[in-house]
């Protein structure tokens, strides 16, 4: 056996007729050596392996916390205005008290524009006239198929988060 795996070293065996007799002893250590080298590269992976899952663990923790600060931001932000929007909605539906509309307005646009700071994005202004796009715009009607860059007015407003569409504007033929 041993002078097999000498062989594989090019030592002895089939492979060097006329080389030096093997030392076992020297054999046998330089074994030990390699045995220990490949041991300690071990402990090293698994070492590296747990500081990259503290690591990885840490990140996800400091991710979570900015995304909990920025969600508690973005609700304190919405807090009055959303408190302003239930109560206009408590005295019409259960006072009967007539609310004015542009108060409603007013809580209405204050909402838009701190969702906005946090990422909304508007596409497309109601009323506004522009060429279909199938990636930013979809028809109202079935009926009517639209033709990219035919002129179109925007009749629902589309939203987008992080250069994303999330919903297309809601657009009609100019002839509509």
């Amino acid at each position: 056996m041993l002078e097999r795996i000498a062989s594989l070293f090019g030592r002895g065996g089939r492979h060097s007729e006329h080389a030096p007799p093997v030392d076992e002893h020297d054999f046998v250590r330089k074994l030990r050596t390699l045995e220990l080298d490949l041991a300690d590269r071990n402990n090293l992976i698994s070492e590296l392996r747990k500081d990259l899952e503290q690591t990885r663990a840490k990140t996800q923790v400091k991710i979570d916390l900015a995304i909990n600060s920025n969600s508690e931001k973005m609700i304190a932000e919405l807090a009055a205005p959303v408190s302003q929007l239930l109560t206009q909605v408590y005295l019409h539906e259960t006072i009967g008290k007539d609310v004015q509309i542009d108060s409603v307005f007013a809580v209405s646009r204050r909402l838009v524009r701190v969702l906005s700071e946090f990422g909304l994005q508007i596409q497309g202004e109601v009323g506004e006239t522009v060429q279909f796009d199938p990636n930013y715009h979809q028809p109202l009607s079935r009926d009517h198929s639209i033709q990219s860059d035919e002129a179109v007015v925007v009749r629902f407003a589309g939203i987008g988060f992080d250069n994303k569409v999330i919903q297309k504007a809601g657009v009609e033929s100019l002839g509509r």
